[in-house]
């Protein structure tokens, strides 16, 4: 899909990817928010694990952008025998080489731990690797790249908040998982004045997200350590965590 999206670039000045499971929640959000200058690249951290999400991003038209995709695309062939997540898993040596150009040595360590994977406890590890190094970038690497922090990207995985919404989100993924998420009305499509119709009791305080964030990044931080390293905790600041 990363080849079909870098073909699908060239018609766009931006093009947003997302998995077929995502849906809006806030249309009174734009995308164009997101957007700074000298940002090529917009990738977001997933909630439970720490992993950067394959299944959204944001790309702009430039020779960078369509260069990116077609390298991550490439690695489709080098994919590890074991548990390697496919393009997920790919993502994050794609970036590792591209932070740290001149320093084989992280990218040779962690890619063997990507060879090693053959389960999610395995596969953590080599997440962890990768992060690690990608937390202490400070002068290495490109600049225009741009990963957004675990709980402040545009898209959330549903089930961290039980198919609970609150007034921060924009886009939340793994809706086939929460079908009741949309209640049924009036056919919208094709109106400029489309509104998603969450029902309200799916929609909580920020208050409450936050007690519900707290709980499931203890969950997660119990259940796979590996992967997500301390400085990434946010149930304390978020929403407003520093980048």
């Amino acid at each position: 899909r990363h080849c079909i999206a870098a073909h699908i670039l060239k018609s766009y000045n931006w093009i947003v990817q997302f998995d077929g499971d995502i849906g809006v929640v806030d249309e009174s959000k734009c995308v164009e928010s997101l957007l700074s200058p000298g940002i090529d690249v917009i990738h977001e951290e997933r909630f439970h694990n720490g992993e950067i999400h394959a299944g959204s991003m944001i790309v702009r038209n430039n020779d960078f952008a369509w260069n990116y995709l077609m390298n991550w695309a490439k690695m489709e062939r080098s994919q590890p025998r074991g548990f390697s997540n496919l393009d997920n898993g790919a993502l994050h040596l794609h970036l590792l080489k591209l932070f740290y150009p001149d320093d084989a040595s992280k990218y040779e360590k962690c890619r063997h731990a990507w060879n090693r994977s053959y389960d999610l406890s395995s596969y953590d590890q080599y997440v962890g690797c990768v992060m690690q190094y990608l937390s202490e970038f400070h002068e290495n690497g490109p600049r225009n790249i741009r990963l957004l922090r675990r709980g402040h990207g545009f898209v959330r995985d549903l089930w961290v908040s039980d198919g609970l919404i609150s007034p921060v989100d924009f886009f939340v993924h793994a809706i086939k998982a929460h079908v009741d998420l949309y209640q049924s009305g009036p056919d919208q499509c094709g109106k400029s004045s489309w509104k998603p119709l969450i029902p309200t009791e799916k929609i909580i305080t920020i208050e409450a997200m936050k007690e519900k964030i707290r709980s499931t990044e203890d969950h997660f931080f119990s259940q796979r350590p590996l992967s997500l390293i301390s400085a990434s905790r946010i149930g304390d600041c978020w929403p407003t965590c520093r980048e």
